[in-house]
Formats: C-alpha cells, sequence, structure tokens
C-alpha cells in the first residue's frame, strides 16, 4: 500500500523493500495501535482528566501516572525507531528499557524536585515506574 494523493491509498508490492511504505508502518507495524498501549494512553489521559474535575483517587493521583508512564512512552519510543530507522521488527532490548527507567528517575526523582516544590522524591515512585516498564517488556510488541 502506498499513500498516492490526499485520503487515497493504492496497493503496490513491497517485495525487496524491508519496510515498504507509511501506510505498513502505520497499519502492520506499529506499537501505537496495540492493545496495551491504547489502554495505558486512555487510562493515562481519563486519569489527567478525572484530576481536573478532582476526582481521583490519592492513591491514583500519586502512583497511577507514574505506573502508566513507562507503557506510554516505550511503546512511541519503539514506533519512532522502527520508522526512524527503517526497522519494521525492532524491538527495544531490556537494556533500553532498563536505561529509560534511569533517565526518568534521574530527572523525576533528582532534578526535577531539586528545582521545584511541584515535585517530590518518593521511592515508591521508582517503584511505580520499574512495575510499568516490567509490564511493557512483558508484552513487548
Amino acid at each position: 500500500m502506498r499513500l498516492s494523493g490526499v485520503g487515497e491509498i493504492q496497493s503496490t508490492n513491497n517485495k525487496g523493500s524491508k519496510f515498504g511504505s507509511i501506510t505498513h508502518f502505520v497499519f502492520a507495524k506499529n506499537p501505537l495501535t496495540h492493545p496495551f498501549f491504547i489502554l495505558s494512553f486512555f487510562l493515562a489521559l481519563l486519569h489527567q482528566v478525572a484530576q481536573v474535575f478532582y476526582l481521583s483517587p490519592q492513591l491514583f493521583t500519586s502512583y497511577l501516572d507514574d505506573f502508566l508512564l513507562m507503557p506510554v512512552i516505550l511503546p512511541i519510543c519503539t514506533a519512532l525507531i522502527r520508522f526512524l530507522f527503517r526497522q519494521p521488527d525492532f524491538r527495544l532490548p531490556i537494556f533500553y528499557i532498563l536505561s529509560a527507567i534511569v533517565a526518568v528517575v534521574i530527572v523525576f526523582e533528582g532534578i526535577l524536585p531539586a528545582y521545584s516544590s511541584v515535585y517530590t522524591r518518593d521511592g515508591w515512585d521508582v517503584l511505580m515506574y520499574s512495575i510499568g516498564a516490567a509490564f511493557y517488556a512483558k508484552f513487548r510488541f
């Protein structure tokens, strides 16, 4: 399949092309269409809306976003790598997942609390990032 005009898609034979076209990326090898990502993304979005209206229980307010962070950002990273480097079967190695946890912990539990009272250091947050990453690693796609 290929995009031939605005809203127009034509089928083509992509033999010899390791990656194919943008429509192949969107429909066949896109981790952003995986049910696990969609569920995580919409739960995070729903939670943000609930927080605006003060409808979120304190436990969710403290830890749900931390838990859902990795299942939302890691598939986005995977999709970007697959698209930019034209590697449709790329899966984040465990080392990348662990590196993402370390980077998030450094930023959200180290740097930001030092500069803003909005952010607080919390060991439970680190646990939630890790559990979310473990769920992603279990179901990565």
